[in-house]
């Protein structure tokens, strides 16, 4: 965001690629669910994440990486869908040799196939394809694994990554559910991209609530032009479609008719030919384990509703038909089995969004990439560190968005142009608060002031381990200490009454007042604590006492020097740099002793000398 509100859309791409391989498909379709958590909404109203990356996608002036070098590790990925092709991207920036056996004549999957072209653009998905593939990804078309070929992987590659997605369609079974005039959602709409022949009738129900049927009944509409001739059915209510918000509201604005709290129990037929669907009305009763509205048929509500075409969007399922039974059990996307095999996307998930498919391969990738002890190149944050005021000056005013609400396009078959200028899109980035430095919505929604900011130079230094060796103490060297961010929290425990405020606005989903150091101001709440902080100071000392449970630390700024003591040992650091000068053994020990608590109460003993 900092990039594209400095006009510098090179450098936003390639910030954008070293965590996403498809900036142009999510830059169009993605679900941004990052939106529902941007602090800008406490504010005014979110930041457009989305249509700025959508921007920036199209707005650069980088080409495709070159075929990079190989390091001896072949992983084969099944799928050239999101997740797998995303699999294969990060694989290959580490060096790994990458191969993608595919069962179509295309690379994208559901991607390709299924999303119709008024949401995203052929020429946007081509572009992502071909950028991974120009990073040298070989993709076999029309390569179906069976048993015989599946062997043969297994044999030949260090790694395999199944990612099939899911494309077995859910049906609606039910009396009639074979009939002609039954339609497969994803072959409508794969027919509809390749602008094949389709024959729909004149009346066309779509069953279904989720994102594959709002697209379904959206491309009927462009199909038929008429909004009279399409209807959904659904047996829940529209607040608990599972589909995207703004789908839900594009659907609604063409006027497609929607038919709530209905369920099909038969398919009425006429010499085999659907006629129309024998339905029961439903009603709301209570919750179910999900969390969306639980919903009972209502006795004698029996009722016909009249059709000549059916297209039931329930839902995809998984078949992967290659692998044995045992290998089914075991293969999960949390972990790499023995048999060195793991999922991930839509055949270990079900039907789920584009942007989870990508995360999970790319997650795939990190475990094998961690496997092989590869160094993988740190994401290093350029952006300049912005001062503290000009930081709160940014949340000190409302700012709405000027970006125009892309419009409707129920009469197009393709997807709309970019409405935004380069003008527009760069107020919308200065929008952004540039929470990766300040966020502290933890510290603003407490209505105690319990959670108190700090600021604190980022600092790093090498840490020293203690080792026993002849009943005396030994200084080694350890790892390095680093605290990158500038401002930090801690949560002061006698004004918090743990009403969860933090927690609830919290963007990052933590919990604040549970996780953040604990301090109390006096020494009767200290002494009451099971765990925290308190700081005591004297013209003559200064000092950190950190306890938990039974056991007690304290770091004491004694002659210009820290000094830490714990029931084990007595250490004394520098000012300067925090090396330890000197130890004294107060009790003996077996093995390491690690210094890592005396580091963060440096840094916390810092902060409270402001603070009492």
């Amino acid at each position: 965001m900092y990039y594209a509100a400095e006009g510098n859309f090179n450098e936003a791409f390639k910030t954008i690629l070293k965590t996403n391989p498809f900036p142009n498909v999510l830059g169009m379709v993605c679900d941004h669910k990052c939106q529902t958590k941007c602090t800008r909404v406490n504010y005014d109203e979110v930041l457009r994440i989305r249509d700025v990356k959508w921007f920036v996608s199209e707005n650069n002036n980088n080409g495709y990486k070159e075929e990079l070098p190989l390091n001896g590790i072949k992983v084969a990925v099944i799928g050239a869908g999101p997740s797998g092709l995303s699999c294969a991207y990060f694989l290959r920036l580490a060096g790994v040799e990458v191969t993608v056996y595919e069962s179509k004549s295309i690379s994208g999957g559901m991607a390709s196939e299924a999303i119709p072209r008024f949401r995203l653009k052929e020429k946007a998905l081509q572009k992502d394809i071909d950028r991974i593939k120009n990073l040298g990804v070989h993709i076999h078309y029309n390569a179906k694994i069976d048993h015989q070929s599946y062997g043969f992987i297994k044999n030949e590659y260090h790694y395999i990554y199944i990612a099939v997605g899911a494309q077995k369609i859910k049906k609606l079974n039910i009396p009639g559910d074979n009939a002609e005039g039954i339609i497969d959602p994803i072959e409508f709409l794969s027919s509809l991209k390749r602008n094949a022949p389709l024959s729909l009738g004149e009346n066309v129900a779509v069953v279904g609530g989720g994102n594959t049927a709002v697209d379904v009944a959206r491309a009927v509409l462009r199909v038929l032009k008429d909004r009279n001739k399409v209807t959904m059915v659904y047996r829940r209510t529209l607040n608990d479609m599972p589909a995207e918000k703004e789908e839900i509201e594009a659907l609604l604005e063409e006027g497609i008719k929607v038919i709530e709290l209905s369920q099909p129990v038969m398919v009425l037929t006429d010499n085999n030919k659907v006629k129309g669907m024998k339905c029961v009305k439903m009603q709301l009763s209570g919750k179910d384990s999900s969390g969306r509205g639980r919903v009972v048929p209502v006795p004698d509500s029996e009722h016909i509703l009249y059709f000549d075409c059916i297209i039931p969007a329930l839902g995809q399922e998984t078949n992967i038909d290659f692998l044995t039974d045992d290998e089914l059990k075991t293969v999960t996307h949390d972990k790499i089995t023995p048999a060195k095999l793991f999922i991930g996307g839509d055949a270990y998930r079900g039907a789920s969004t584009i942007v989870q498919a990508v995360a999970d391969g790319k997650e795939a990738a990190l475990k094998v990439i961690d496997a092989i002890n590869y160094k993988k190149e740190t994401i290093s944050n350029k952006v300049p560190e912005i001062s503290y005021e000009k930081l709160l000056e940014k949340r000190a005013i409302r700012q709405f968005s000027a970006l125009p609400k892309p419009n409707a396009n129920q009469n197009e078959a393709d997807a709309p142009e970019l409405p935004y200028s380069e003008k527009q899109i760069m107020a919308e980035a200065s929008r952004c608060l540039l929470c990766h430095q300040l966020c502290n919505i933890c510290v603003t929604v407490c209505p105690n002031k319990a959670n108190y900011c700090y600021i604190t130079e980022p600092l790093s230094f090498t840490l020293s381990k203690i080792r026993m060796a002849d009943n005396k103490p030994v200084i080694e060297k350890d790892k390095t200490f680093c605290v990158k961010q500038k401002y930090q929290i801690i949560n002061i425990s006698d004004f918090c009454n743990e009403c969860g405020n933090c927690r609830t606005f919290c963007p990052t989903a933590d919990a604040p007042y549970t996780h953040k150091p604990k301090f109390y101001l006096t020494p009767e709440s200290f002494r009451n604590a099971p765990e925290g902080f308190y700081f005591t100071k004297t013209p003559e000392k200064k000092a950190l006492v950190y306890k938990k449970e039974d056991k007690f630390f304290t770091l004491s700024m004694i002659n210009g020097q820290y000094v830490f003591e714990n029931d084990q040992i007595k250490a004394s650091f520098s000012q300067n740099n925090f090396s330890l000068m000197k130890v004294e053994l107060l009790s003996p020990f077996e093995g390491y002793l690690l210094l890592d608590k005396a580091a963060e109460m440096l840094l916390l003993f810092k902060a409270a000398e402001n603070l009492y």
